[in-house]
């Protein structure tokens, strides 16, 4: 194989051949490589760097199809393809291509450009160079999976860029973003008017003019977000979440808007929903409370009259013996036998039975009636001391009443009507709990608590107590120990809710044969 002819124009080859010898020269101080090529054989000429860069021992020509045979299988065909059309109708081309490699290693990229010696390409020798271009092509292609990834979570997240000249108003719109305005997913080039007009009529004003501030040369601030609706080409309404940075000259002129657009429709009609549930939560909450109030009241009102069911039989009693105290005092009167002394002494005794009868049927009206709270100071040793001869009554001779008050006891504050109707029930739950007998006894005293001291009653008996899981449940309203037919389960759901309405707290201690204190605690006035 003969060299190629150098083509006409000696002149002209000289001057070429010189301006290529100082290119070479400069080329030797880089990594560039130079050939020449005659398009009519085929055959090149590669410097040694050309021979280096393509694996290739020097030889003083390289034959096309041994070049060709270096080329990557997915590049020959595109290259050798473009390199003919080159050729064949051009003066200057650029064409990368990568080499073959052995399996694992990555193939090495070369650059090659070329320009025509002198006119008509086809038949007029070639020069260029090469370049190893592997290092740019690897940072492209890590740049490229990097944004493709980038679009990938974009995609994912539902996220979109943009990027605003706020000098001449152009919108530099991402894929993504395009995508999220329900338009074909490509970067696009917009003006501020395009946004305006996707976005829903009722939040159009609003979201403009927010866009408008943040963007204002009177308002200092780098931060924009905001929340609005657009509308897609085909009409479906999306939410939007618009966060972004502002740039500003030092002046605090606005120059520049970068950020992103997050749909967040699915997020808002996840809170509607969370909203309508709390709010539906919230009216059955409220209308349990309310049921729960309700129940408690009459709770309160079923007890005072059971446990005045329970009274009924030793109160009879009292009030026969009260009477016939006063029936029998009339009959003596009415005889003219009694002498002044007498008629004192029967008069003493009749004024002493009713009395006494005025009293209890008082207690007792105050104990069944119905009425609002009257919170109030009073003292509680001397209402539990007043209530002594009801609660002997009460408990039967078969139980031993004992009364340990602190004379040093802080008043009370709560509403004292509904406090003897709790220690009734106290009392009258400690003595069932007690059938073969044993003591009772109610002991007052005060203790420190957070923000306000208060005032404790606690109500001791030696009966047979109750289990854990009993006295868990103690509280509760319609809970009972006693048996079908012997009790409401509402005693300590009056105490417990008394308790509470006075700002206090009701607290159990029990073990099965060690009997039950029951504490109550009220604010202290």
């Amino acid at each position: 194989m003969t060299e190629p002819a150098s083509g006409p124009g000696e002149a002209r080859m000289g001057e070429m051949a010189q301006r290529l010898a100082v290119l070479e020269e400069a080329l030797a101080l880089g990594s560039l490589a130079t050939w020449r090529i005659d398009p009519v054989t085929g055959a090149a000429a590669w410097d040694a760097r050309m021979h280096a860069l393509h694996g290739l021992p020097e030889a003083p020509l390289v034959l096309r199809s041994q070049w060709c045979a270096l080329l990557h299988p997915e590049d020959k065909e595109r290259v050798e393809r473009e390199f003919d059309a080159a050729l064949q109708n051009a003066t200057e081309f650029h064409i990368e291509y990568r080499l073959r490699a052995e399996e694992g290693v990555e193939p090495r990229w070369i650059r090659l450009v070329g320009r025509a010696e002198g006119p008509g390409p086809a038949v007029t020798p070639w020069r260029g160079i090469a370049l190893d271009v592997t290092p740019r092509r690897q940072v492209q292609e890590a740049l490229a999976t990097s944004e493709a990834r980038l679009r990938r979570v974009q995609r994912i997240g539902r996220i979109g860029g943009f990027e605003i000249d706020l000098a001449t108003g152009t919108n530099l719109r991402s894929p993504e973003y395009m995508a999220l305005q329900g338009h074909p997913a490509a970067a696009r080039t917009e003006q501020h008017r395009d946004w305006v007009a996707r976005l829903h009529p009722e939040d159009r004003e609003r979201a403009e003019r927010h866009f408008l501030e943040a963007v204002s040369d009177f308002v200092p601030t780098r931060h924009y977000e905001q929340e609005y609706r657009i509308l897609t080409p085909e009409g479906e309404e999306r939410w939007i979440y618009a966060r972004a940075e502002i740039e500003r000259d030092a002046e605090g002129r606005a120059l520049r808007m970068l950020g992103a657009h997050l749909d967040i429709t699915e997020l808002r009609a996840a809170r509607e929903a969370l909203a309508q549930s709390e709010a539906r939560f919230r009216a059955l909450a409220e209308s349990r409370a309310t049921e729960l109030a309700q129940a408690r009241e009459e709770a309160r009102r079923a007890e005072r009259l059971a446990a005045l069911g329970q009274l009924t039989g030793g109160v009879a009693h009292d009030f026969v013996n009260w009477l016939q105290v006063i029936m029998s005092g009339v009959s003596l009167l009415e005889r003219e036998t009694l002498d002044e002394a007498g008629r004192q002494m029967v008069l003493s005794g009749m004024s002493e039975a009713a009395r006494s009868a005025q009293d209890v049927c008082g207690r007792l009206l105050a104990f069944a009636r119905r009425g609002t709270k009257a919170p109030e100071g009073f003292d509680l040793n001397a209402r539990i001391a007043a209530m002594g001869a009801l609660l002997e009554r009460s408990l039967g001779s078969h139980i031993e009443l004992a009364l340990d008050l602190d004379p040093a006891l802080p008043h009370a504050f709560a509403d004292p009507g509904p406090l003897e109707a709790a220690v009734l029930n106290l009392v009258v739950n400690a003595r069932d709990a007690m059938p073969k007998g044993g003591r009772l006894t109610l002991r007052t005293f005060g203790r420190p608590a957070e923000g306000r001291d208060q005032v404790c009653l606690a109500v001791s008996d030696t009966g047979t107590g109750m289990a854990p899981e009993v006295a868990s449940r103690a509280f509760e309203p319609f809970f009972s120990t006693k048996g079908e037919g012997k009790g409401t389960g509402l005693g300590l759901a009056q105490v417990f809710g008394f308790a509470q309405d006075a700002g206090g707290a009701a607290a159990i201690d029990t073990n099965p044969g060690r009997g039950t204190t029951v504490t109550l605690a009220l604010p202290a006035a």
